[in-house]
């Protein structure tokens, strides 16, 4: 493939979840549709613990133009880790397994909003390449030490939207202006990310989406607890007026 050297601007959306996620409302062609209205060019979506719809998304994403960028959020007794770019899936918990089988999938290893449901301690940092700087689910004061634990291990910053509702796919947008081959490639991309430095847009999101987003697991799981415990966090701080 012949590539053409010009200057571009790759607009990346990162951390979407889909109506795969237990815990996401979304569609997929409502989340291109939010790509395409807002010049999105690439798109990560992070399913928990799910990567069996990716290529039925890649497809859509293509159709109108969107480079996927493939992702899985996995659960692990140290708390999630996203791994970009496997081709593969690995049943454990275990964290530093599930950083190894990124790694041989040569794959990149993001660490999720650090300091929400995390044990730092059981995490192998060397195995890590991004660290989410922000979270728009996150409190300042969480993304403000995770800005520190980045720094501090010398990894490389991403911003994340962790969409779970349609509300919340404008939170956060990864901005890379590059001068590269156009060839939309795998390898391009890491490149981009690993290398390359970002301009970042962020506002955290209301705390009512997150409350939505639980009551949504809630009934997904039959979590009865779940569900009720959510409502009544909305109802409290979300009056009727």
């Amino acid at each position: 493939m012949t590539s053409v050297s010009r200057e571009m601007t790759m607009r990346l959306l990162y951390h979407v979840h889909t109506f795969s996620s237990y815990d996401s409302i979304m569609r997929i062609e409502d989340i291109i549709s939010h790509c395409k209205k807002n010049n999105i060019t690439h798109l990560a979506i992070t399913d928990h613990d799910c990567i069996e719809r990716l290529e039925e998304y890649k497809l859509l994403c293509s159709q109108q133009g969107i480079t996927l960028v493939p992702g899985i959020e996995y659960s692990s007794k140290a708390g999630d880790i996203i791994g970009l770019f496997v081709r593969s899936k690995i049943d454990t918990k275990s964290p530093n397994r599930i950083l190894d089988h990124i790694k041989e999938e040569e794959g990149i290893a993001i660490l999720p909003h650090p300091y929400y449901g995390h044990e730092l301690d059981l995490i192998d940092f060397s195995k890590i390449d991004m660290i989410e700087t922000f979270n728009s689910r996150c409190t300042e004061e969480m993304n403000e030490k995770a800005v520190l634990l980045c720094r501090k291990h010398e990894k490389v910053p991403i911003v994340a939207a962790d969409a779970h509702i349609k509300d919340d796919l404008s939170s956060a947008l990864n901005i890379y202006d590059i001068s590269l081959p156009i060839v939309h490639s795998i390898d391009e991309i890491k490149v981009v990310l690993l290398s390359e430095e970002p301009k970042f847009e962020t506002h955290r999101i209301p705390m009512r989406n997150l409350y939505i987003s639980q009551i949504w697991k809630g009934c997904k799981q039959r979590n009865f607890v779940l569900i009720y415990r959510n409502i009544a966090k909305y109802i409290l701080n979300y009056p009727s007026k």
